[in-house]
């Protein structure tokens, strides 16, 4: 299941990794485990709650790995691990398959049921399991593959884009400011000067 290693660093630390991720599902959970040592001290089994993580090449229904959670794992997974721990959904990196139009709703859910929840998934699915996928699913690969491909080669665009749309966003305010500051200030009307009597006259 796992490629030659490469280490990866990450900050001041080092990891070793096996291949790409994007061809595993992955899933952080808790299981219950005996505590052998407090079940015999207070005379009735004793469980404990342990971290445990699932790992599953997409596509494949039969192989699934499942082992208690080391710090390897944590960093190889930070974003998954963080969900875990705030019980929420735990994100599969990558663009949602059920996103992308290729894919019609019945091949989402035949997908999704084999453990491929991204098109990065779908892209790294071994010939093997593309069966599991149904009829078409090697073309529907190689869209995927192309798509991938595709979006690497747009993305430095799409970024210079949204600099010059940001860039041109900040120069109309300033001419708004500008604009504001040479707008003359209305002025009110003359005040009325009240002609003094002259008593002398009076």
């Amino acid at each position: 299941m796992f490629e030659a290693p490469q280490i990866i660093q990450q900050g001041n630390n080092y990891r070793v990794q096996h291949g790409t991720d994007a061809g595993l599902f992955v899933q952080f959970y808790y299981e219950a485990v005996k505590d052998e040592e407090a079940s015999l001290k207070e005379g009735r089994p004793i469980f404990l709650d342990k971290e445990f993580i699932k790992i599953i090449p997409v596509g494949d229904k039969n192989t699934v790995v499942c082992e208690p959670v080391t710090e390897d794992h944590r960093m190889r997974w930070p974003q998954q691990y963080s969900a875990f721990q705030r019980q929420q959904y735990q994100p599969q990196e990558g663009t949602p398959i059920d996103q992308w139009p290729p894919l019609t709703k019945s091949q989402v859910m035949t997908f999704k049921t084999a453990n491929v929840h991204t098109v990065e998934q779908l892209a790294n699915v071994s010939d093997s399991n593309l069966l599991n996928l149904g009829m078409g699913a090697r073309d529907l690969r190689e869209k995927a593959i192309a798509y991938l491909k595709n979006a690497q080669g747009s993305a430095p665009a799409l970024a210079m884009q949204q600099q010059l749309n940001d860039a041109f966003k900040q120069i109309e305010a300033l001419k708004n400011q500008l604009a504001g500051f040479d707008e003359p200030k209305k002025r009110g009307p003359k005040p009325k000067i009240k002609e003094v009597e002259n008593e002398d006259a009076a």
